[in-house]
């Protein structure tokens, strides 16, 4: 696929206009079958089957992204990037219901639910990303980051097995970071990561906030020991599941 990208650097700011087509899945042109089991208030029932098919007709998903960033240094040990977006989706993958099969026995009690690919969905989305480094001593540095982000989809042609409202939905609108990073004498470093993802409304994920932790040693240049725990407030937690179907819960323990 054509992937042209105009990009202007002036000064500490940067526009940027890109038109971005995608090229096609293999998924989109292979027919593929699943358990529909998703959570509330999209649930199905447990004997349901939807069979998605792919066609020959389906094409590029296409992209008009618009971007503008500004980087400044207000002070001489701290800096800071803000960068805006807008994009606009044409074509879109989306899945259609052709017909609904007859209740079958084999290999256990379905409903065959017969939907085929399309680019039925158009949108557009929009947001904010804030990054910021500061430099407290010679070894101690922290970063804090901040992203937001607003999804708005909608249907070319009538209702199909999906909803349009689930792509809203599937992203979280704030996601964001502090992470500090000290050098502890000259040979063991220290990493700690707060970090928090809001809910997912579309597919029943919570929002939740976690901590990352690194402890490094360097007894050479050339070697390096490191301990490294992930997500230690909680036991598990659930990050994504898949509304349509397939892997259905995802959990980071």
């Amino acid at each position: 696929a054509l992937l042209p990208f105009l990009s202007v650097l002036y000064s500490a700011s940067w526009p940027g206009v890109k038109p971005g087509p995608t090229s096609n899945h293999r998924t989109t042109e292979q027919p593929n079958a699943f358990p529909c089991s998703a959570p509330p208030p999209y649930a199905c029932q447990d004997a349901r089957i939807a069979r998605v098919s792919g066609s020959s007709g389906f094409h590029s998903e296409k992209l008009l992204a618009f971007e503008l960033g500004y980087r400044t240094r207000p002070l001489p040990k701290t800096s800071l990037d803000v960068a805006v977006f807008y994009h606009r989706y044409h074509d879109l993958q989306f899945s259609s219901p052709t017909e609904a099969g007859s209740l079958t026995f084999t290999p256990v009690l379905h409903l065959p639910i017969q939907s085929e690919y399309t680019n039925d969905l158009r949108g557009k989305s929009y947001g904010v990303e804030l990054l910021t480094d500061l430099e407290l001593t010679s070894w101690w540095l922290v970063r804090a980051a901040y992203s937001f982000l607003q999804v708005r989809t909608r249907l070319k042609g009538p209702v199909g097995l999906g909803a349009s409202s689930l792509d809203e939905g599937t992203s979280p609108h704030h996601q964001g970071y502090i992470k500090s990073s000290m050098n502890l004498g000259k040979s063991v470093e220290l990493d700690l990561v707060a970090r928090y993802v809001s809910k997912l409304s579309a597919v029943g994920v919570d929002g939740y906030a976690e901590l990352d932790a690194r402890v490094a040693w360097r007894p050479r240049p050339t070697l390096e020991v490191a301990v490294v725990g992930r997500s230690l407030l909680h036991a598990r937690h659930a990050e994504f599941t898949n509304v349509a179907g397939g892997p259905v819960a995802s959990e980071l323990r």
